[in-house]
């Protein structure tokens, strides 16, 4: 909960800094996007960082998912948007690191279309296998021979794929961040 309170206060201060040269921030309600689908772990903590912003203003912060094309459609509506600090993205690293790798071509530029505000979350990913594969730990899975033959099939499978993704820049990992139009 501490960790919560932290990213509150964060975001909160560097909302502030969005509108600095108006008298008041926000004077309406503020569209914090998300650009995935409702009830996953972005939507979840969006609505969570909207309801705690709402009652910190006085004012609704509205959250509208704009789900689709991995996450372009939505950051697409938020780098169109008007840069005053009334449309913001809660995303994770997918729309605005992964894309770039994945994609030749964006309807944004993720580098010059976004101004980061804060990290929100760290969303912690978990290796999980069946019970009854008799193996306890990373080690022991990777060194078994189900995982051996199932890698060598992969491989096999994707050789193309597999060749082309190395050569393409990629941030992994899961991390929710809040942006707004650049």
């Amino acid at each position: 909960m501490k960790f919560a309170r932290i990213a509150l206060a964060v975001m909160t201060a560097a909302a502030f800094g969005i509108a600095s040269a108006q008298d008041a921030y926000p004077t309406k309600s503020v569209t914090m996007v998300v650009p995935f689908p409702p009830g996953g772990g972005t939507d979840t903590g969006a609505r969570w960082v909207a309801q705690k912003l709402s009652e910190k203003w006085g004012q609704p912060v509205v959250v509208d998912n704009k789900a689709g094309a991995a996450g372009m459609i939505g950051a697409d509506f938020v780098s169109r948007a008007k840069p005053d600090g009334y449309t913001i993205m809660m995303a994770n690293a997918q729309a605005v690191a992964i894309n770039p790798s994945l994609y030749k071509k964006l309807p944004y530029n993720p580098d010059t279309a976004f101004v980061p505000i804060s990290l929100v979350a760290e969303l912690p990913l978990v290796l999980l296998v069946n019970s009854s594969l008799p193996v306890n730990n990373t080690k022991e899975f990777i060194t078994s021979r189900w995982s051996s033959s199932m890698a060598s099939r992969y491989a096999r499978k994707n050789q193309t794929q597999a060749s082309d993704h190395s050569n393409r820049r990629a941030s992994m990992g899961s991390s929710a961040a809040a942006f707004r139009a650049g």
